[in-house]
């Protein structure tokens, strides 16, 4: 009988560096060749059955199951990812679609990054309070929601997801808006309702096909109305007042 064939702890203790791609020591605070700072992994137990169950799996289904350790629940194969729930939506052996509703995120998951397909990406109701920029990896995202969290500012990157048609933020604390969004030319909803806007940019404003929800911000309307013209009698009126008097 063959004895099982171990698995070298090299093999499984470097992943690549989510700014440059560079092959890195699980155990780095940083990249040793971009000098970015490096998510530590997750501490895995070295049993045999453990190592089994993963070897199980590839791929981007590999993916969602360490995701599924790591937020400690299932994360189920939909037909159709909804933004109330939790799920991924797949097509041929890409990931498209990824719900992760209320799941008590603080951040984005850097791991998120290896969906290299990924169109949907919803993750209302956590407590994201900050967007790295490695989100301007996420090059095939058409549809963003963070809607129901903690931001209260947006990084520039935020401006190259060149394919990005939806972006919803609503109910978060977002104080104000980069001006790189105005490179966002296919973008045709942008949510911004109960925020703390002050002022929308002028770039995101003269997107040609985009349409706003702003309620429930601070905006202010810096333009006076303008006068209305006088009715003729009231002006005739006024007139023969001033020649009496």
């Amino acid at each position: 009988m063959n004895p099982k064939k171990k698995i070298s702890k090299h093999s499984i203790v470097r992943r690549p560096c989510p700014h440059c791609a560079n092959a890195c020591s699980s155990i780095a605070p940083k990249c040793p060749k971009c000098g970015e700072p490096l998510i530590p992994m997750e501490n895995k137990t070295s049993s045999e059955d453990n190592d089994d169950f993963l070897a199980e799996f590839s791929g981007e289904q590999l993916y969602i199951k360490q995701l599924e350790r790591k937020l400690g629940r299932p994360i189920p194969l939909t037909d159709k990812v909804k933004r109330g729930e939790v799920g991924y939506e797949m097509e041929g052996n890409q990931i498209i679609g990824l719900s992760l509703y209320g799941c008590g995120l603080e951040a984005i998951p850097a791991s998120i990054n290896e969906a290299t397909g990924l169109k949907k990406l919803y993750l209302r109701r956590n407590k994201i309070n900050e967007i790295h920029n490695r989100i301007a990896f996420m090059e095939s995202l058409e549809e963003l929601d963070l809607s129901i969290n903690e931001l209260e500012k947006l990084p520039p990157s935020v401006g190259l997801l060149k394919n990005l048609k939806l972006l919803k933020l609503r109910s978060n604390k977002l104080r104000s808006l980069p001006k790189s969004l105005g490179n966002l030319s296919s973008l045709k909803m942008l949510d911004l309702t109960d925020n703390q806007l002050k002022e929308i940019p002028e770039p995101v404003k003269n997107l040609p096909n985009l349409t706003m929800e702003v309620a429930g911000n601070l905006l202010i309307t810096l333009s006076k109305p303008e006068k209305k013209p006088k009715k003729k009698k009231q002006a005739k009126k006024e007139k023969l007042l001033e020649d009496f008097l």
